[in-house]
């Protein structure tokens, strides 16, 4: 009776899954805004949008930040959140909307995600357990709506697609599976740059190390091809963050060893919406799970119990997903202060407790493998628990701190100095308060002020300037002058800003606050400011384009053939 109701259930599993993860997203695609720690990325998506708008892509130029001066950020920042946003404003969404269905959306890709993960390994019901599991863990929900950062929350969202993309390429090392791998990975890459840095080791190491020791080499020459393919498909982002990174100052607005958490507080920390602080008196929780710890203690005493009638290779994924999570809590804790002293790139992270992410996905997987090897009884009732436990435990956690009804403009006066000011303002005040200090100024700038007067100026009053083309990427002026003159640009220079006098390429030299100036000789003269891409981006983009063209050619010739085959 059972096993036939189960049968039935397991055919509608992903639209109760569906139904099961509204409640956690629910209060994101409200009519309502709320408040939360990563406000900023706001704007940033209004940058990414504007850019595109522009006629810019890649996006490479943040225009209207550090006083209209602007920022190569959107070079060296995450790009595939932006890209979705982009798509939900220009179909009528505004910009917090389009920022919180983002966040909205992460949570129901994470959770199919780990639902067809799991499904390699367990039944339809232990999968859909270890999918609830993975989404009502608190750190979702830290993410989603104490910090609201996108870049990470799609970072949870690609993880399971990664596992689900090594399961597969397990099962059959062919082209096709390879490539699915590539595109998982380089959209983890296009996500969260610190969690493809912390992340991505530990997920493939867990089926390297594994496969490794059982000898399957043709599925490790699989999974360095999958990897590459990774890189091809993300070069044009890759390769001009690790080429140009030299023409921006550093950015590290946060101190690292002032966030590690103590153990006490990774068992269980009072929920709040605060900061995280030095010491134990932080405003925000940096809790496991009591369900993912249950999980972590079941998988110790798991092994110990069944390990003689495992089969090697499954106490193998078994035994490498829990050193994984011992690995990450104790590189949350300040005693491992020693190994992020080793890697230089271990700052950008910023904030140890970020490898709560990787608790969140490596417990879910615990459940996954452990489920695999109970009796079909034992097998229900474990995952009923954890499902309902995960869910009653964690689902008050899904909500805003405080709910607003904050317009865009608000966002965008607050963190941008002239979009939207009030009668007599040049520049916002709220903006004046507000440092930009994530923003990567070019190497030469210093950040100003005040706006400038106009986009581009001249020190002698005796010339004229008349900009023609406002377009701030592609910009004219006609320029007339009685004697010669400096005409400064006001945008910071970076590789890829050239100025040209009377269609010929000219020098350009910087002025106090690193922005372009440019001689121009007495009488008339047009100008033209552009700002196109350097040989290594448009060499990086063509290695992208091809590498996409070429992946969607053979995932679609194989899935034909698959469908064909199976009607035959």
């Amino acid at each position: 009776m059972i096993k036939k109701i189960l049968n039935k259930l397991s055919k509608i599993l992903p639209i109760l899954l569906i139904l099961a993860v509204i409640p956690a997203a629910i209060k994101l695609i409200t009519p309502f805004s709320f408040t939360f720690h990563d406000e900023s990325q706001i704007v940033n998506l209004h940058q990414f949008i504007q850019t595109i708008s522009l006629g810019q892509f890649p996006p490479r130029w943040a225009l209207d930040v550090h006083f209209t001066y602007g920022s190569p950020y959107p070079e060296f920042n995450y790009q595939l959140p932006y890209y979705i946003g982009f798509l939900f404003n220009k179909i009528g969404f505004s910009l917090f909307d389009s920022y919180t269905l983002c966040l909205a959306l992460s949570l129901f890709v994470g959770a199919y995600g780990m639902y067809l993960f799991a499904k390699k390994y367990t039944t339809p019901f232990a999968s859909f357990a270890s999918a609830i599991l993975y989404t009502y863990t608190p750190y979702r929900a830290i993410d989603a709506y104490v910090r609201g950062t996108v870049g990470e929350s799609f970072a949870l969202a690609i993880f399971p697609w990664i596992l689900y993309s090594l399961a597969r390429l397990k099962e059959k090392q062919n082209l096709k599976n390879i490539l699915i791998l590539g595109i998982s990975v380089a959209s983890l890459i296009l996500s969260h740059q610190p969690s493809t840095a912390f992340g991505l080791p530990i997920l493939v190491g867990i089926y390297f190390m594994v496969e490794l020791i059982q000898k399957n080499y043709k599925f490790i020459l699989s999974l360095f091809a999958g990897l590459f393919s990774s890189l091809l498909l993300t070069s044009y982002y890759l390769i001009p963050v690790f080429a140009e990174k030299g023409y921006i100052k550093e950015v590290l607005p946060y101190n690292l060893y002032d966030h590690f958490p103590f153990i006490w507080q990774l068992i269980y920390s009072r929920w709040g919406y605060g900061a995280s602080n030095w010491g134990p008196y932080d405003d925000m929780s940096f809790q496991i799970g009591i369900v993912n710890l249950a999980v972590i203690l079941g998988a110790i005493i798991f092994l110990v119990i069944k390990s003689k009638k495992e089969k090697k290779v499954e106490k193998g994924y078994l035994l490498a997903s829990l050193l994984a999570t011992f690995f990450v809590i104790f590189m949350m804790n300040i005693r491992s202060s020693f190994i992020w002293n080793i890697f230089p790139f271990t700052n950008a992270i910023q904030f140890p407790w970020r490898l709560l992410s990787l608790t969140t996905i490596l417990t879910a997987t615990l459940f996954v493998f452990i489920s695999k090897n109970m009796s079909k009884k034992t097998q229900i009732v474990t995952s009923l628990i954890v499902i309902i436990a995960s869910f009653t435990l964690s689902v008050s956690y899904f909500r805003p701190g405080e709910i607003t009804a904050t317009p865009d403009d608000h966002f965008l006066r607050r963190y941008l100095p002239n979009q939207v000011l009030l009668p007599g303002e040049k520049v916002s005040k709220e903006y004046l308060d507000y440092t930009e200090n994530y923003m990567p100024l070019p190497v030469n700038a210093v950040r100003p002020t005040d706006v400038p007067v106009a986009k581009i100026t001249s020190a002698l009053q005796a010339a004229q300037i008349d900009i023609i083309d406002v377009n701030p990427f592609n910009t004219k002026a006609y320029i007339s002058s009685e004697i010669d003159s400096f005409i400064t640009v006001n945008t910071f220079y970076f590789p890829g800003w050239n100025i040209a006098i009377d269609g010929k390429p000219v020098d350009v030299t910087l002025d106090q606050f690193g922005a372009m100036k440019v001689f121009v000789p007495a009488g008339e003269h047009t100008l033209k400011v552009k700002f196109l891409d350097t040989p290594i981006r448009r060499i990086s983009n063509i290695i992208s384009l091809i590498a996409w063209i070429f992946v969607a050619f053979i995932i679609i010739k194989q899935t034909n053939l698959q469908i064909r085959g199976k009607r035959r």
